[in-house]
């Protein structure tokens, strides 16, 4: 991870939508482990991504838990911050399903940032999902995350 991030990528949640649902800040999850899902508020893809990460957390029934991360590199550019801002979409995506204003994403999420430079997230959407003690990471808003769940090493 660049200094860059180090210095100026803390992780933020979108002041509109934070406060309490199964969608974020769950690490302590159920039996089957936790997606973290990584993005930036300048990811295009980010919101397809946040689609997927929804999708695959509910097929799972209770048994993963989504942690959304989102990593900030400029903060003075969400000033300008609208509904049809990339985050806000994704922030929406995230929430999808769920009661509104209950998306709970970390405003200051340094652990986030430590497993994004542990994890080596270079490119984003990433997703890591832990369980069973591993954790087994892909990128991209096309991926495929139910091979994620199949992995066993």
């Amino acid at each position: 991870m660049d200094r860059r991030w180090r210095r100026r990528g803390l992780v933020l949640g979108l002041l509109g939508f934070l406060g309490g649902s199964q969608a974020g800040g769950q690490a302590a999850a159920g039996p089957g482990g936790v997606l973290y899902f990584f993005t930036t508020p300048e990811s295009a893809a980010a919101p397809e991504g946040a689609r997927r990460a929804v999708s695959f957390v509910k097929k799972q029934a209770g048994r993963i838990a989504l942690r959304p991360v989102l990593l900030v590199h400029d903060w003075a550019a969400l000033r300008t911050l609208t509904r049809n801002h990339l985050l806000a979409r994704t922030l929406e995506e995230l929430e999808a399903g769920e009661k509104p204003g209950s998306l709970d994403v970390r405003l200051c999420d340094e652990e986030g940032l430590l497993l994004a430079e542990r994890w080596e997230i270079r490119a984003v959407p990433a997703f890591v999902l832990v369980q069973g003690g591993r954790a087994h990471r892909t990128a991209g808003s096309s991926a495929d995350l139910e091979l994620l769940s199949e992995c066993d090493k």
